[in-house]
């Protein structure tokens, strides 16, 4: 069991291709052998250099430039940098160094956004003499943390991380109108310590028919400033299940649910909206309402919903998605309601480019129509 664990341990590392070993007995009690092991090491090894183009609503056209580097200042390390060029930039870096043991450690940075509009009531401002019914929003994050994996297999990773996150809210509407007495804007600091699951058996990112995927997250929030009073508590669960119902179709659930421990946090309170996969923090899709349309700072959200594969590489999904998102500090949000449904239609398919989707979603708070073109990042 420990060899077998170890090659596993070896493996995950990302060096090697394959792991081929034998061996002989060197007595008739069997009690020694002699061990041969051949490594075939992985043919991208070293450095790799990836390009990706993607489209959607959220953040419209970007070009995705990938370096990664293998063995970077140690052995047994890797460098991975993702610059995203859109309406703005924004980039992930990951240094990490694996054990054999099946650990590793390293440092995370990311730099993201989501542009947010709220409805409110109508507010005049003076001396400009306007009246406004709608403010839009620019969410800015830019963290960085230390991170230990304490175990990761080909399918999971479990660990520990802590850093800092820098969180703004910033208007070009109130910077105009100098109404900073009636919506505060913030720019604050925070200390993010966090202990997370995940596990992996899908059977492709994109369109899966079988498997599931579940990660879990506990946070502890503390933001730096006068008048604040220790730390926040918050968790989140992500679950998405197929039941496959023979080789072309399965249906499958997709569930989230998380919330704060008494007060809640600006950075990782819940927003709703587009079918975006790849949003901010605890940003969560919800196809037919525009990004952030819906907030609160406790959800329960869950999908279920058919999927099948047409031709050889056309998806049809059908499904019903419904939220409780529970807003007991009445933080700005254009939805008041508590309960949001909707019915979700796709259409997609799988191309070299990533995949090619149609998504229409339609409930009580009105629907709309999504496309999205290659990989989400």
């Amino acid at each position: 069991m420990d060899f077998r664990s170890g090659l596993t341990a070896l493996h995950v590392t990302g060096r090697y291709a394959n792991i081929n070993y034998d061996w002989e007995y060197l007595d008739d009690n069997q009690d020694a052998v002699a061990l041969e092991l051949t490594f075939e090491q992985t043919p991208s090894f070293g450095q790799q250099l990836r390009l990706g183009l993607h489209y959607d609503a959220v953040y419209r056209a970007n070009l995705l430039a990938n370096l990664t580097i293998y063995d970077v200042l140690v052995d047994d390390s890797q460098a991975s940098l993702d610059l995203i060029a859109g309406n703005r930039i924004r980039y992930r870096f990951d240094y990490r160094i694996n054990r054999i043991n099946g650990s590793a450690f390293g440092l995370r940075s990311t730099l993201d956004y989501a542009d947010v509009g709220f409805d409110v009531p109508q507010t005049a401002v003076d001396p400009l003499k306007v009246t406004l019914d709608r403010l839009d929003f620019r969410f800015n994050d830019l963290s960085g943390e230390l991170y230990w994996d304490l175990r990761q297999t080909r399918n999971s990773f479990t660990g520990v991380a802590g850093g800092l996150k820098y969180y703004s809210t910033r208007s070009d509407q109130l910077a105009a109108a100098d109404t900073t007495g009636l919506f505060a804007l913030q720019r604050d600091v925070y200390f993010v310590g966090k202990t997370y699951f995940l596990y992996d058996k899908l059977d492709q990112s994109h369109f899966a028919l079988r498997g599931f995927r579940m990660r879990a997250e506990a946070r502890a929030v503390h933001r730096f400033a006068g008048d604040a009073e220790g730390f926040t508590l918050n968790g989140d669960l992500d679950f998405l299940g197929l039941l496959p119902l023979g080789e072309k179709q399965s249906l499958g659930l997709d569930l989230s649910a998380g919330g704060f421990f008494e007060g809640s946090s600006l950075p990782y309170r819940y927003y709703l909206g587009s079918n975006n996969q790849k949003l901010l923090n605890n940003f969560k899709a919800f196809p037919g309402l525009p990004l952030g349309e819906a907030s609160g700072s406790n959800l329960l959200l869950a999908e279920v919903f058919w999927r099948r594969r047409l031709f050889s590489n056309h998806y049809l999904h059908l499904g019903a998605r419904g939220a409780r998102l529970g807003n007991p500090e009445n933080f700005p949000s254009s939805i008041s309601a508590t309960y949001l449904g909707a019915g979700v239609l796709g259409y997609g398919i799988s191309t070299p480019l990533g995949p090619v989707e149609l998504t229409w979603g339609y409930g009580r708070e009105g629907g709309a129509l999504h496309f999205n073109l290659g990989h989400w990042f």
